[in-house]
């Protein structure tokens, strides 16, 4: 990975991050880019977030777009999950999957620059608004984590136990550009198949 710009690698570590939180979490990701946009250098989108999140969907809002929202809401996911309890139990999941992109950027490297982080914290803060969490204010100069620390070593443990696929999926992003869900579908079965 030499001969890419090291800003570069820095995303596509972070959303590798994100993508593999997304599968082994089972939130079907559907895209992964590190093609830069207005609102950021790259996203990841997955069944949860928009079902649950829309809001939180890093595209411009189009007429395909909503119909994918719609048809997704029409399986009765979003239904199910405005029952708070059971919305909680996949609050920390949320919450990793947010955050183990920086934990991601931050092991690839240790002198990263956290400020593209940011939104990454707002929308995890926003995950534990929606599942009733506590959580402590944000601020504005370092990264907290939302609830106690105890969700920054489960993330920082997460991204230790799977940066093989971390590592794999960043390769991936660079050499795509962008994953759609086709693309995605049999990385997810490599990382979720058992090991033999």
């Amino acid at each position: 990975m030499k001969n890419y710009p090291q800003n570069l690698k820095e995303t596509a570590y972070h959303e590798a991050g994100h993508l593999v939180a997304a599968i082994i979490f089972k939130f079907n990701p559907k895209r992964a880019t590190i093609i830069p946009n207005e609102d950021c250098d790259g996203y990841v989108i997955h069944d949860l977030m928009i079902q649950v999140f829309p809001d939180l969907c890093p595209w411009d809002v189009n007429e395909d777009k909503i119909k994918e929202v719609e048809e997704l809401r029409k399986k009765g996911f979003v239904d199910e999950y405005d029952d708070k309890e059971k919305l909680q139990e996949v609050g920390h999941k949320l919450v990793i999957t947010a955050l183990a992109g920086y934990e991601a950027q931050l092991k690839f490297n240790p002198d990263a620059d956290a400020s593209g982080s940011r939104k990454d914290i707002v929308n995890a803060c926003d995950v534990f608004d929606k599942c009733g969490f506590p959580r402590e204010e944000l601020d504005d100069k370092s990264i907290n984590y939302p609830d106690n620390d105890k969700l920054q070593e489960k993330t920082k443990e997460f991204v230790e136990e799977n940066w093989f696929w971390i590592e794999m999926g960043a390769y991936l992003l660079l050499l795509k550009k962008e994953l759609n869900e086709d693309d995605i579908k049999p990385f997810s079965r490599e990382i979720l198949s058992p090991k033999e």
